[in-house]
Parts: structure tokens; C-alpha cells; sequence
């Protein structure tokens, strides 16, 4: 079945939120701080993934499995309909010049009462304050999540994620945290671990987190450039979202005697 990468939108939101508690299920974090059987952790994921996708900086893209033609079809001969295996959100560099591009930690009562907001706040502050001593006042690209189900890991998704993302930060610094088991997936886009903390949930299991940055911009560059693109549209009614940069206020279309330049949509599909 071929994957295909596009941009998110609302109606991905509560597909997306499946994806989040499948990816982390067996996570000591997940499960103590969003039981997946607690209301207020699902409401919460799916008001902060909607409020998300309206932020500027916030760019977070799904990667969709498309049946093949050869599938069983349903009762109105259409087919099995295409479902959401994974999504990231990289968020890009402030672009006010003084403020910082760190996100600030959410507030403890944030955290679902049901779940642990004293380690929710300890986790969450930790790592923001790690994040910022790393990468200090320095604009930088930031990949925020990224999560892929569990039954589906390993399929190549992760990679088109990455791809994508490479190609947003371009030349530009990048920040990530990872658990263990995304490492090598991250290490192969070239970042590498600078810092790593650990914290002890409070029934024993250690949580660990790698601080990795972006390697050399040109090896980035390199990884983007060899990202396989398909062009799925010449002329489309508006710039293709996933390009970069992410433009706040749409461009005016041309005008003159001319014709008007060709629009191209370009997304990522790998079968």
C-alpha cells in the first residue's frame, strides 16, 4: 500500500490522537501522565493538536496509508478508506529577533488530574529548560513530535517525516528530543545526541531523553535533496502548505498581459 505525506487539518485531529496513544502506548510517560482510558487525556490531546495546527510557527504534517486497488472493498464498492499512520509538528524559529524559539513549559494545570501532573510538570519543565540551555538564544527549528502507530512502525513512515522536515530547516539549526528507540531513525538525518537526562517515574521505570541537533546544514541538505517527490499537481489553487517558508497571509496572484507562472503542489508517496 503507498504512503503519502500531506499537510494536516482539523479533520485529521481525532485520527491523530490515535496515532499519539498507539506510538506510545508502552511509554512509562504516556502511561502515567495520559492514562489512554482517561477522558480528560484525550480531550486534552485533542484541544491541543486542534489549537496547534492554527499556529503560524506550527507546521505538522500526516502521513496517510492509501489501500491499494487490489483491497477489499466496503458495501459502496469504494474501497477501505485511507487512514492516518503517523503525523510530526516541527515548529519554525521565532521571527521576532528576541524573543527565544524554545516553547515555554505548559503550567502543572495543564496536566490531567487522573494521570500524574507532579511528574507532568517535572518532565515537561526539565526538558524545556534543557532545551533552552542547549540551544540558548539561538533561532532554530524544533521538532516538537512525531509519532507513528505501533502496528505500523517500521514502514517508512517515520523517514518521510524526516525528509520533510530536513527540507523545511534547510540550512538553518534544528533541536530535537528523543526517546531511545527514535535515535536511529534521527541519527540517519543527521543529528546526533549532545545532552541526555533521565527521570524516575514514580513507580521505578526511568524515563530517558536524548537532546539531539542537527549535524552539519550540508549534510541536511544532502538528505533533502535525495527525498523522492512526486508532483501531483501543475496547477494548483494555492502554494503547496508543506514548502517552506510557511506564509502567514496568502500572495497575490499575478497580474499582467502574461500568463500566470504555473503553481506546483508537491508531496511525498513512497509505496
Amino acid at each position: 500500500m503507498p504512503l503519502q505525506l500531506r499537510p494536516a487539518t482539523a479533520a485529521d485531529v481525532a485520527e491523530m490522537v490515535d496515532v499519539y496513544f498507539s506510538a506510545f502506548a508502552s511509554s512509562p510517560l504516556t502511561q502515567t501522565v495520559f492514562p489512554e482510558s482517561s477522558h480528560a487525556s484525550r480531550k486534552l490531546w485533542t484541544d491541543m493538536l486542534a489549537e496547534e495546527l492554527n499556529d503560524p510557527r506550527a507546521h505538522t504534517a500526516v502521513v496517510m496509508d492509501s489501500p491499494s486497488p487490489s483491497s477489499d472493498g466496503d458495501d459502496d464498492g469504494k474501497g477501505p478508506a485511507a487512514r492516518i499512520i503517523a503525523f510530526a509538528k516541527w515548529v519554525s524559529p521565532s521571527p521576532d529577533p528576541n524573543a527565544t524559539s524554545v516553547p515555554a513549559a505548559p503550567p502543572r494545570s495543564t496536566w490531567p488530574a487522573d494521570g500524574d501532573p507532579g511528574f507532568a510538570d517535572e518532565f515537561f519543565t526539565g526538558i524545556t529548560a534543557k532545551h533552552a540551555e542547549i540551544m540558548g538564544g539561538r533561532p532554530h527549528w524544533y521538532l516538537e513530535l512525531m509519532a507513528t502507530r505501533a502496528e505500523d512502525q517500521g514502514r517508512g513512515a517515520g523517514g518521510m517525516l524526516m525528509r520533510w522536515g530536513v527540507g523545511l530547516v534547510g540550512a538553518e539549526a534544528a533541536f530535537l528530543e528523543a526517546m531511545e528507540g527514535a535515535k536511529a531513525l534521527y541519527g540517519r538525518f543527521g543529528f546526533a545526541t549532545v545532552q541526555r537526562m533521565d527521570f524516575v517515574a514514580p513507580d521505578g521505570r526511568v524515563v530517558s531523553q536524548d537532546f539531539m541537533q542537527g549535524k552539519k546544514a550540508s549534510k541536511m541538505q544532502e538528505i533533502f535533496l535525495i527525498t523522492k517527490l512526486v508532483v501531483v499537481s501543475a496547477n494548483a489553487e494555492a502554494e503547496n502548505p508543506l514548502t517552506r517558508p510557511k506564509p502567514i497571509k496568502p500572495k497575490p496572484k499575478p497580474t499582467g498581459s502574461g500568463p500566470n507562472k504555473p503553481k506546483i503542489a508537491l508531496y511525498y508517496q513512497e509505496s
